[in-house]
């Protein structure tokens, strides 16, 4: 889990099985390394309009997109991190490039911006530490806050939907170099077990969320970030096995599954 603030790469995603997945590991051997981060269970809540638009305006494949979401990459707890994250992405010449921008709050300071009528802006610009003297913001995160707020408020956003999966992260060579520049050239990911619910809306598990796959053979998402293009022996090893490339939000499939289920 990288703590920078700003982060702009091209990501491709593929549904693949469970065997496709071992497969692409074993063949990958040790050109491809554990993160640092090797496993998360991703807690995600997502805000929209009362009627979607922003992720219907995602599904008709509009080629610049902007979402927000809440982000935690565990089970919150009382002083866990919540990252705030102001997403967009750009379709250009048939790849996305994807682009985010975050700041951190602590748990129980989300849980205060839902319940109170605050600002994410006056959260972190007031934020102290445990011995009460104000905590040092740098201007990038007020910033970004304060960009935050203006779309939720402009927009009339809310929390709509939570999205819960579990993660396996990979990166290449490159990111356990100590001498490397390019550490976040190459990585992988792996996110399995995708859920979600629409009520009772917060960061936390209920045990009441959907499975989105249900028994399909191809459940797992994995995405390849990079900082340009794939290394060569990557590229084999995808087409070794035919894994194609398509996309896949998950807000957006979800919410497609949705409307399609209720006949909207």
């Amino acid at each position: 889990m990288a703590l920078s603030k700003t982060f702009r790469r091209v990501e491709d995603k593929y549904l693949i099985s469970r065997e496709q997945m071992e497969n692409l590991l074993e063949m990958a051997g040790d050109r491809l390394h554990k993160d640092r981060y090797p496993t998360s269970n991703m807690h995600n809540l997502y805000f929209d309009t009362k009627d979607y638009d922003l992720i219907v305006r995602a599904n008709d494949n509009e080629p610049f997109r902007k979402k927000i979401r809440a982000r935690s990459y565990n089970e919150p707890q009382v002083n866990s991190d919540v990252f705030i994250e102001i997403k967009t992405k750009l379709k250009k010449n048939d790849r996305k490039i994807s682009g985010k921008r975050r700041f951190m709050v602590k748990t129980e300071d989300f849980e205060k911006y839902l319940s109170d009528n605050t600002s994410f802006e006056a959260i972190i610009t007031n934020k102290k530490l445990p011995d009460g003297t104000p905590s040092i913001n740098s201007a990038k995160n007020i910033q970004i806050a304060r960009e935050a707020d203006y779309l939720i408020n402009h927009f009339s956003l809310t929390p709509k939907m939570f999205i819960t999966y579990n993660r396996e992260s990979y990166a290449g060579a490159a990111a356990h170099d100590e001498h490397s520049h390019d550490k976040d050239a190459f990585r992988i990911t792996f996110d399995k077990n995708l859920r979600y619910r629409t009520d009772n809306l917060g960061l936390f598990i209920t045990n009441t969320e959907t499975d989105y796959f249900k028994n399909d053979e191809k459940n797992i998402i994995m995405e390849v970030k990079t900082l340009g293009s794939m290394p060569l022996w990557f590229v084999q090893i995808l087409s070794e096995f035919k894994i194609l490339p398509q996309p896949f939000s998950k807000y957006g499939r979800i919410y497609q599954q949705i409307k399609e289920a209720n006949n909207v």
